[in-house]
């Protein structure tokens, strides 16, 4: 193999490999803004609550549908180890827990 043929082999590799990574990269940070999106839907209206702004509650359904979303996620990310996802969505799940109970024991 002369030095044009390897040079041009490292180059491919080194693009196929960057590829690779970058998928990767991409598919777990948009996975991971997805989760905290998800947590944040219902974090205006509890907040609003908490501080007397308004009044009503966020609608049971939409409760319901994020946090069954949310419960999916982190069962997914129990099953691949994903610890980043496990973290975040546990600490949402306590965070809003807490923010609901000051609500409704004040």
């Amino acid at each position: 193999m002369n030095f044009k043929e390897a040079f041009l082999g490292f180059f491919k590799n080194l693009g196929h490999d960057f590829k690779e990574k970058i998928t990767h990269l991409s598919a777990g940070t948009i996975h991971w803004m997805a989760v905290l999106c998800l947590l944040a839907v219902t974090a205006p209206n509890l907040l609003g609550l908490m501080l007397g702004i308004t009044d009503t509650m966020p609608p049971i359904e939409m409760v319901l549908i994020v946090w069954s979303a949310l419960g999916l996620l982190f069962m997914k990310a129990i099953i691949q180890k994903d610890n980043l996802n496990l973290i975040t969505i546990g600490l949402g799940f306590m965070a809003q827990a807490v923010v609901m109970a000051l609500i409704f024991f004040k």
